[in-house]
């Protein structure tokens, strides 16, 4: 009785670790060996635990956890055949007319309570083996029909452009969000695209999906459709989807303008560009130093649709370079990467722009096209100038370095231009040398230009010669022509002889010796010198003012002269002459002839004739 007792509670100790062990077991993965849901048998794991025990003919009754995680009612089908331990076990489905599948468990295992077990079959407990093993059974099992999802993703469209340029363009990495409901709410799964456009596999109930795309590949436009398939049982639903490369319509124009002061009679047409397309991203032109352009293009400036000058990037002004990415309409189009823009040649009377005038990219942007576009660009161009150089220079000496008392610097030039439309010349400028003897004129307009000179520099003869200079521009793309000009102008000059007079030959005799001084106008000592009988030379003095020569010191046996004041000619270009006279000795016979000295001889015979007379007034008294 005790035993029987003690038996009996581990019985139910047993039953119910079983219990415990069934239900943890509704946590853990059972997987059914099922080849297609439509084939005559499924083979697969399950649980069984007894719930009610029963002898033959009476049937017992078992809780059977199937692959899905129901608990189904199963029975033993072998009555009298040993009854199976709990735990887990192979089952076989064969199909029936209504779709499920009638489940039967084939046990390994038999139960080691007696009490269980029929008493014909208790021999296994001695170490005898059962007859035969128990099978469960009794209950239907309805398989859920599953099914596949997957998706082939191509290029819509521009096929050929995309594979110019797999840096920038990829159908690779490509996400699609699957869900159970059209308003995108409850997701189920993700599908992403390899090179080769094909997803994952994911499978799914049989049913009806929506499917979105999340995130776009490399180079493409974000597909905006939502689009619904159904997923049938035992089979694989394919998705196929396109996307939208993107590409810039390239509906930039590049306008040219000349600069403000510019000669209106120039044309703009005429100025070529240089664009090249690089794979890479740049943004600023000492990046792409190094780099090659994938493509090359020359375009010419010409009137555009609006009236403009400029050009557009289609065949119509592309004159030279590699073809254009056209798509299949035909159309130009910009692919993903960098553009620059660079004046390569500037039209007539015009200087070229230098460096890039523009570094622009191409790249997947939130814009109507979906990518950011090339903009507009004006180009200011300036006009090729001229410049005139003056230099005033010494006549005689061929130097930019002025005479004696004169300068280089204050000669002032008129500068006119012939007007063609009037046929007039226009004066334009003044033109002052500084004291290099420089004057420039710059930013001229190419033609024809006269200088004069108006007012000569101090100590110089106005130059009376009309400079005529036909400023051309002789090449392109250069910025400014210069034209010199030299004046050669020649110094005053102011000769001083002092002299004096042979009384036999009239000859002018030039003396040494004296001491003289040049005098300003005022009286202040320009300069001093002793004559040397060669006469003295003055350059450089100014035209039109007052000197005065004065003589300090006359040579020996010479009277000193008279100050001689003077005014610079215009012509400047003068002599003065001082003459000294000898002075008369006592002892010296006078001549009769020299009238000179008349008076003195009066003098004498007045004298004798009143020392006479008083003698003979004496001699009668």
């Amino acid at each position: 009785m005790i035993e029987r007792k003690r038996k009996s509670k581990l019985r139910k100790i047993f039953s119910y670790v079983m219990a415990m062990l069934l239900m943890f077991s509704t946590f853990l993965p059972f997987t059914v060996g099922i080849v297609h849901a439509q084939d005559k048998t499924i083979t697969g794991k399950c649980e069984i635990k007894m719930i009610k025990h029963a002898f033959a003919p009476n049937k017992t009754e078992f809780a059977v956890k199937m692959p899905d995680g129901k608990t189904y009612h199963g029975y033993c089908i072998d009555l009298g055949a040993p009854t199976p331990a709990d735990g887990a076990y192979t089952f076989t489905g064969t199909l029936n007319g209504s779709g499920s599948y009638d489940i039967v468990v084939n046990s390994d295992k038999i139960t080691r309570d007696k009490s269980d077990i029929h008493p014909a079959d208790r021999d296994h407990l001695n170490g005898k083996p059962p007859w035969k093993l128990q099978r469960v059974g009794g209950f239907t099992y309805k398989v859920d029909k599953n099914g596949k999802l997957k998706l082939k993703k191509i290029t819509k469209s521009n096929k050929k452009l995309t594979d110019l340029c797999p840096e920038n363009y990829s159908i690779a990495g490509a996400q699609y969000g699957v869900y159970k409901d059209s308003s995108l709410k409850d997701r189920v799964g993700t599908l992403e695209t390899n090179e080769s456009g094909d997803s994952n596999e994911i499978t799914l109930k049989k049913g009806t999906y929506y499917i979105k795309e999340i995130a776009a590949p490399k180079g493409y436009k974000l597909d905006q459709k939502t689009y619904r398939i159904t997923v049938n049982a035992d089979d694989t639903a394919v998705l196929k989807v396109a996307d939208e490369p993107l590409f810039d319509p390239l509906r930039l124009s590049v306008e040219k303008r000349a600069a403000s002061g510019a000669d209106k009679s120039l044309s703009l047409e005429g100025a070529e560009y240089t664009i090249k397309y690089y794979k890479q991203y740049f943004n600023k032109e000492s990046e792409t130093g190094g780099k090659t352009p994938f493509r090359t293009w020359i375009f010419k400036t010409k009137k555009m649709p609006n009236g403009k000058i400029g050009f557009l990037l289609d065949e119509k002004y592309k004159i030279d370079g590699d073809n254009l990415f056209k798509d299949e309409n035909g159309r130009a189009v910009g692919l993903l990467g960098t553009y620059t823009i660079e004046e390569t040649k500037a039209p007539k009377g015009f200087v070229r722009t230098e460096g890039l005038i523009s570094v622009q990219q191409v790249k997947p942007g939130n814009t109507n096209e979906g990518v950011t576009t090339l903009k507009d660009v004006t180009d200011i161009e300036k006009a090729q100038t001229i410049s005139i150089t003056l230099r005033k220079i010494d006549k005689e000496t061929g130097q930019s370095k002025p005479q004696g008392y004169g300068t280089i610097k204050g000669a002032k030039y008129k500068l006119s231009y012939r007007n063609k439309t009037s046929n007039s010349w226009e004066k334009i400028a003044d033109l002052v040398t500084d004291r290099d003897g420089i004057a420039k004129y710059e930013n001229g307009k190419p033609g024809l230009y006269k200088l004069e000179e108006i007012e000569s520099s101090k100590g110089y003869v106005l130059d009376k010669e009309v400079h005529e200079i036909e400023a051309e521009v002789k090449e392109g793309n250069k910025k400014n022509f210069n034209y010199d000009v030299v004046s050669k102008e020649q110094p005053t000059t102011v000769k001083v002889f002092k002299v004096s007079t042979d009384k036999k030959t009239g000859e002018k005799i030039n003396l040494k010796g004296a001491k003289l001084q040049l005098l300003d106008s005022r009286g202040n000592k320009i300069e001093e010198w002793i004559s040397d009988g060669k006469g003295k030379t003055f350059k450089g003095l100014e035209i039109g003012k007052n000197y005065r020569i004065k003589e300090i010191k006359a040579p020996k046996g010479y009277e000193i002269a008279k100050d001689i004041e003077f005014t610079v000619s215009k012509d400047g270009n003068q002599i003065i002459t001082m003459i000294d006279e000898k002075i008369v000795k006592n002892n010296v016979t006078p001549r009769t002839d020299d009238g000179r000295f008349m008076p003195e001889i009066w003098g004498c015979i007045l004298i004798l004739a009143a020392v006479s007379y008083r003698k003979i007034k004496r001699m009668k008294i």
